[in-house]
């Protein structure tokens, strides 16, 4: 994928974040869900995106620290799959910090770089 993403991939990604939101309001108004994590194939299933496509987005939201992803492989055997959730806001402001993004992204809202 190049470095500026198409008008496309960001209305996926927001798709898919938009996935994200309907799991935590209906966790925070108690609501009985059976589970708390979000797949490629429940975004293949609600119809945004193919499988493949849904790997790379939710690969590309993890790059980013939005979201937390851990592979789950059944207890009596069967597929492997990964599971992502939501990163909390506080391990998402430590973890960009620590990559060295959010200072390359203020050096680019300056219109400076590092070296001069």
């Amino acid at each position: 994928m190049a470095d500026t993403p198409t008008p496309e991939w960001v209305q996926l990604r927001q798709a898919v974040m938009g996935l994200f939101e309907q799991l935590q309001e209906r966790l925070a108004r108690g609501e009985s869900v059976t589970r708390t994590y979000i797949t490629a194939r429940d975004v293949q299933r609600k119809r945004i995106a193919s499988a493949a496509v849904a790997r790379e987005i939710l690969a590309d939201l993890e790059r980013d620290f939005l979201i937390e992803g851990k592979e789950y492989r059944p207890v009596r055997g069967g597929k492997t799959a990964r599971q992502y959730t939501l990163t909390p806001s506080d391990v998402f402001a430590k973890r960009w910090i620590e990559s060295g993004r959010c200072r390359k992204a203020y050096l680019e809202a300056q219109g400076t770089s590092e070296h001069g």
